[in-house]
């Protein structure tokens, strides 16, 4: 959970550190991320033994005469130099490369790992970057959440007004932001901006509780992550799992995922 990852922080890095903490904004899928670090590592020497020139040069291109694979091993070289330059090249790649979905991702990575390189030089301060599948804004941390109704409850109108009112309530006492809310028939999606640090159970717990004191209508159970927006089918899923109607096996787990 939040809370967990950021007391973690503070035993590896100190408050001092961690106050230097940056939350990045574009999100990148998770898995992509390790296909990106384990690329990195396992290609060290390759990557390491290319010529700068000519890395900058296949950079400078946006033709057919270098291949993708071509492409990600000059962005890993010169991600891993720390300057201006190096910097620079990467983005103005960033502008011109094709619409091609692996490569811009893999070019969001080689900017950050730039940055992080680039501002150690600096400022002699290795710093540290949190990164989510949902991305951030303005320091606040993208979850996507399912609060569902109990078992054989159908959501009214009043019940949707409430849950509703007591969401914007939560958040706004927990300096969150609520981005989205889709209703369904027995469950409501959510997309919300959470400050790092912030304990999430406090946010979703309260609107859940305090719906319930007006009349008992929602599981206590919620499912929380940061990691990509659910479909309609697998948040189906979730609560039906929830509710017993289906195995586990194979299905998304409905608890907090950080």
């Amino acid at each position: 959970m939040n809370k967990k990852i950021t007391e973690e922080l503070k035993k590896i890095l100190g408050q001092t550190a961690l106050d230097d903490v940056q939350i990045l904004e574009d999100g990148i899928d998770i898995d992509f991320q390790m296909e990106y670090i384990e690329f990195i590592t396992r290609y060290h020497n390759e990557i390491e033994s290319l010529s700068e020139d000519n890395c900058y040069n296949i950079l400078q291109n946006n033709d057919c005469e270098y291949s993708i694979n071509e492409r990600k091993f000059a962005l890993a070289n010169i991600a891993r130099r720390n300057t201006v330059k190096a910097y620079r090249a990467i983005e103005q790649f960033a502008k011109i490369a094709n619409s091609e979905w692996k490569l811009n991702q893999w070019i969001k990575m080689a900017l950050r790992e730039c940055r992080s390189n680039l501002e150690f030089s600096l400022t002699g301060k290795r710093q540290v970057f949190v990164s989510t599948g949902l991305g951030s804004k303005n320091g606040k941390i993208r979850y996507f959440a399912v609060i569902s109704a109990l078992q054989g409850v159908k959501f009214s109108p009043t019940h949707q007004h409430l849950i509703k009112s007591e969401l914007n309530y939560s958040a706004e006492k927990n300096d969150s932001e609520i981005e989205q809310l889709d209703f369904s028939e027995s469950y409501v999606s959510v997309v919300i901006l959470i400050p790092f640090g912030t304990e999430i159970r406090n946010v979703f717990m309260s609107c859940i509780e305090e719906c319930n004191n007006l009349g008992k209508f929602l599981s206590d159970d919620y499912f929380v992550t940061n990691v990509k927006k659910y479909r309609p089918e697998e948040v189906e899923m979730i609560v039906n799992k929830a509710n017993g109607k289906y195995p586990s096996e194979g299905l998304p787990s409905n608890t907090e995922n950080d």
